[in-house]
């Protein structure tokens, strides 16, 4: 995935480390200064900046980690422009609303005190997750590293939209089982034993449609 991170604080700092070390792409961070932006950067790539405007108009998640009271007012600056991005922020006692402007978007808020210093294990976290539609939904759990797929089905069939074309439908199953069977394999599973214990936690990522019917499996 492709993260732009928005503030460079405490919680900020933890999030982008723990998912640069699993190896997510930190395209940029924004902060007020451009110091605690470069900071961050150094350790997990990506540009800084503190400007807003500068950040790329394209990413698969926007974090938000700023401080409540700003939080409304930078949400204000970034989502013009991005509006079909992801969005997200961390902070709890603040309503998901505050991202309305944009199409997809939710919050992600670990229930842990955190500091610059101290490196943390996001799996032993709490982490609660709220999204305003399925497509934010996938990418907030993505993101806090459960294994999750999404794909957004063009239909022109009404209320009957769950329907699919046998074509359709069979590139869908067909990359389903032939990335499973990759996965299996790559883990030394047996997919011919359904019962033999599979690893608990998995690499998560979120699967664009265009990925699916070319064959990129979910």
């Amino acid at each position: 995935m492709e993260i732009v991170f928005v503030g460079a604080g405490r919680l900020a700092t933890q999030l982008a480390k723990a998912l640069h070390a699993r190896g997510e792409h930190i395209v940029a961070v924004y902060s007020r200064t451009m110091a605690s932006a470069s900071t961050l950067c150094l350790a997990v790539g990506g540009f800084p900046t503190d400007d807003i405007s500068s950040l790329p108009t394209t990413a698969d998640a926007y974090l938000i980690a700023v401080k409540d009271a700003v939080l409304p007012q930078v949400a204000a600056q970034l989502i013009p422009g991005r509006e079909h991005c992801p969005m997200f922020h961390t902070a709890g006692s603040v309503s998901l609303g505050v991202l309305g402007g944009a199409c997809h978007y939710g919050v992600i808020y670990p229930m842990q005190t955190f500091s610059k210093e101290r490196d943390v294990d996001f799996t032993h976290i709490p982490i609660f997750i709220e999204a305003n539609d399925e497509r934010a939904r996938a990418g907030a759990l993505a993101l806090a590293d459960v294994e999750v797929s999404f794909a957004e089905i063009d239909a022109p069939h009404g209320h009957d939209a769950f329907l699919l074309e046998t074509q359709v439908q069979g590139q869908y199953v067909k990359n389903f089982l032939a990335a499973s069977t990759a996965r299996d394999a790559a883990e030394g599973v047996d997919g011919s034993r359904p019962f033999e214990k599979r690893p608990t936690r998995l690499p998560a990522s979120v699967t664009k449609l265009e990925e699916l019917q070319k064959g990129g499996g979910a």
